[in-house]
């Protein structure tokens, strides 16, 4: 992956990087949207579930006043009061007078207002109160019938659901069953008979809920004991009997995606489940996921064609500062133009303009060099003018010396051979050190002889340094320099000393003398003359030496001079050390 990345091109990179660096983001925020969204969304189902649920319980316990209405208007009918509060007077020759008396009474009572209600029936205390199995019984029939072993000892209202059966049909039943207390009495707590309505369990729940599609949701009423007083779907029933569906929470997520909401119903003591389908949710969640899925694509497109539109503004600038360099190698140092900018493209442009311009000036002092040293070599050939004639006059003028005696002149000369033998030998343009301190011994001992001794030189310096490689003719210059211009008309001895260090890869070669010294003035112009490289007044041997010091070394190195008024001059000659 790494080996394909440094193969692309930078265009190819950037828009790489910057698709990288803007859709990972983008994913990640994307992800987290949709999950909030899917989050906020089931929120907001579940809420809506919840009220379709609230609205069904408020519905279904405002039919549950209306049937205690019922019950306690059939219960306290003054009809039936007394019937029930005389019916050890009744036998069984009274049937047909009872049930026209009772079914009469209950159709004024409840007109056509209750489509639901399937039956409604007393059962007398008596034993021996007529029956007709329509709407009167005893109490004996009512124990012997399935429904009764599923009323409260407490005789507290709540419904018992029991299938009834006719007519070979089979129908699902919810009875409503209280006592008939003697309302004759104020404080009787004597049970006259019961009362048992029976309705429809489909007519009865259904009616109070409202449908948009009938197969859109599943419910069930289920009582204190966990019993299912209704389910709307079989299936449903089967998945709460078998503990598939718990209903503990008000709304329960399940893992199928349905979503489960419970509530109280009071009026039954009991609760009402409802179970709603995934598909609206996952219909939102879906519409949701397009809408970001089309923004993620959009914002895909844009970031790939700006960061393409990016690239090609870098690479134009680019190609510029390539074409520049191609130029540069050919041999075109001329700058033609500037890449504008502040960026790091326009900095390493500026950088580049500043290196191919200092590239230009070290060629042209290279050359100038070049010139000079050539200029210099000339002038040196021009200058030997017949060395060995001047050899073997010396040689003449020493045996002459010799053979009469004079060994002062003798030992000038020989020192003068030296010299001349040593300056003229131009094969050679580096020399030991330890050569060039001979030479200017020989210098001080010929101007000895000149100015009666007045010169004494001490050359201080370490073995191991005279092997090191100095110009020809360094130092001769400056020892030159001091006779003649700092011992001038001074008639006592002057000291002259030779010192080298090595200090970090360079070589200082330092001549001191206790001279006349100069004024700071004198010492700044000097410095000044010498870095300007003007010749002109008396220091022109300082300037010819550091001059060939640049020269061949370079504008890091060459002389550095301090002196005092009446104390001396210390001139330091500084080249690289060379063993």
């Amino acid at each position: 992956m790494r080996k394909i990345f440094l193969n692309m091109s930078l265009s190819n990179k950037i828009v790489a990087m910057v698709f990288t660096m803007v859709m990972i983001p983008v994913f990640l925020m994307s992800w987290l949207f949709v999950k909030e969204m899917q989050l906020s969304i089931r929120h907001e189902v579940s809420s809506n579930y919840v009220h379709v649920t609230g609205q069904y319980v408020a519905n279904l316990n405002y039919k549950l006043d209306i049937y205690k209405n019922l019950q306690e208007t059939l219960l306290a009918n003054q009809t039936f009061q007394t019937v029930m509060q005389n019916q050890y007077r009744y036998d069984a020759q009274d049937m047909i007078y009872i049930s026209n008396l009772f079914s009469s009474e209950i159709k004024n009572v409840i007109f056509s207002d209750y489509p639901e209600i399937y039956n409604i029936m007393f059962y007398a205390e008596n034993p021996e109160f007529p029956r007709d199995g329509r709407h009167v019984a005893s109490l004996d029939v009512m124990e012997n019938e399935y429904w009764f072993s599923s009323v409260p000892e407490t005789y507290m209202l709540e419904p018992i659901v029991f299938d009834y059966r006719t007519l070979g049909l089979k129908k699902k039943i919810v009875s409503f069953a209280n006592p008939m207390k003697d309302l004759s009495v104020d404080t009787s707590i004597r049970t006259l008979a019961w009362l048992k309505i029976d309705v429809e369990a489909e007519l009865f729940f259904e009616e109070s809920l409202v449908r948009k599609q009938s197969n859109e949701f599943q419910f069930a009423i289920r009582d204190s004991r966990n019993h299912i007083l209704y389910a709307s779907n079989e299936t449903f029933a089967a998945r709460l009997d078998s503990g598939a569906v718990s209903g503990q929470a008000m709304v329960e997520f399940l893992d199928s995606g349905e979503v489960l909401v419970r509530e109280r119903i009071e009026a039954l003591n009991g609760e009402v489940l409802f179970l709603f389908p995934d598909f609206e949710i996952e219909k939102k969640t879906k519409a949701v996921f397009n809408k970001v899925i089309f923004f993620v694509i959009l914002i895909l497109i844009f970031t790939l064609m700006m960061s393409y539109l990016m690239s090609l503004i870098l690479m134009k600038r680019l190609r510029r500062f390539i074409n520049k360099m191609a130029r540069v190698k050919e041999g075109k140092l001329e700058i033609a133009e500037y890449i504008e900018g502040r960026d790091e493209i326009a900095i390493i442009d500026s950088q580049f303009n500043t290196m191919v311009r200092r590239l230009d000036e070290v060629i042209q002092e290279n050359y100038i060099q070049s010139l000079s040293k050539k200029k210099a070599e000339l002038s040196a050939l021009q200058n030997q003018i017949n060395p060995h004639f001047l050899f073997n006059t010396l040689e003449s003028i020493n045996a002459m010396a010799t053979v009469m005696n004079a060994r002062e002149i003798s030992a000038v000369t020989e020192s003068l051979g030296d010299m001349l033998r040593y300056s003229i030998n131009i094969s050679d343009s580096l020399v030991p050190l330890r050569e060039e301190l001979n030479n200017i011994v020989h210098y001080v001992k010929i101007q000895n002889v000149r100015f009666d001794d007045r010169f004494l030189l001490s050359i201080q310096v370490e073995e191991q340094l005279q092997s090191a490689k100095v110009l020809k003719l360094l130092l001769q210059p400056i020892i030159e320099n001091a006779i003649l211009h700092a011992f001038r008309g001074s008639r006592s001895v002057g000291h002259m000393e030779v010192t080298a260090e090595q200090r970090d890869g360079q070589l200082w070669l330092i001549v001191t003398d206790d001279g006349a010294g100069m004024s700071r003035e004198e010492v700044r112009q000097l410095n000044d003359t010498l870095l300007s490289g003007e010749r002109h007044g008396h220091s022109i041997g300082l300037q010819n030496v550091h001059s060939r010091v640049n020269l061949t070394f370079g504008q890091s190195y060459g002389l550095r001079i301090e002196s005092d008024p009446g104390i001396g001059t210390k001139v330091a000659i500084v080249v690289p050390y060379v063993k």
